[in-house]
């Protein structure tokens, strides 16, 4: 057997181990800490925020389709187009649905229903979970250097870290008594750009050449790459 293809196995099974201890280990100190009813909006923030997934997620494909078949053409400059195209679409969208997040952000008390005394703890649990989770869209973009190389360990390897430092900062925190929800997101937030730095990391390390420059920005390819993903 291939030893990169052992290497993404292995790593696949050593990624939903780690995952699911953490959860295993965080879940009842969440609850112990915060209490039943503070912690139930964490998950509910989780969900609403994967409907947000929903609309993104073959957007996310598309990119990654069209920036592995550049990279496999050894097409140097169809590949900046499509890269530099994809970042930029994925910046615009996540600006849109930020904006778009205003409105029932605000009125999140009439949607679900929250204790008067933890409205502004929840919205902003809220703001920065949808947050973390739109920046995973640039990390997407930045890790098709890894899918492209196959390094599927690579890619599993920086869930796991993404997971470990949002487990860190949240016991951080906690043990300097700033005990919230707050604080969780702040965590989650923490652990999404570590992402997004170590996806950038590799991504200059496998692709280098593969940078930002505005001017490979192709209007065209953006029809492209929304057609693909479904987006018209």
């Amino acid at each position: 057997m291939n030893r990169q293809i052992l290497k993404n196995i292995l790593s696949n099974g050593l990624s939903f181990i780690t995952n699911m201890a953490l959860m295993l280990a965080l879940t009842p100190y969440l609850v112990d800490c915060l209490g039943v009813m503070a912690y139930g909006f964490i998950p509910l923030a989780a969900i609403f925020t994967s409907y947000i997934g929903i609309i993104t997620e073959s957007l996310t494909i598309s990119i990654n389709r069209n920036l592995t078949k550049a990279f496999q053409s050894n097409n140097r400059n169809e590949l900046s187009e499509i890269y530099n195209t994809s970042l930029i679409t994925v910046i615009l969208v996540i600006v849109l649905l930020l904006l778009t997040m205003i409105y029932p952000i605000n009125h999140l008390q009439d949607i679900i229903t929250i204790p008067s005394s933890m409205v502004y703890e929840v919205k902003i649990l809220f703001i920065l979970l949808i947050t973390s989770f739109l920046f995973s869209l640039i990390g997407a973009v930045y890790s098709v250097a890894m899918y492209a190389k196959n390094r599927v360990d690579l890619m599993q390897f920086n869930n796991v870290l993404r997971n470990i430092v949002r487990c860190i900062c949240i016991f951080c925190f906690f043990y300097y008594d700033d005990i919230s929800l707050i604080s969780v997101g702040y965590a989650t937030l923490v652990g999404s750009l570590c992402s997004v730095l170590f996806a950038y990391f590799y991504k200059i390390k496998l692709i280098s050449y593969m940078k930002f420059d505005i001017r490979y920005f192709r209007l065209d390819k953006v029809q492209d790459i929304l057609k693909m993903g479904g987006g018209y």
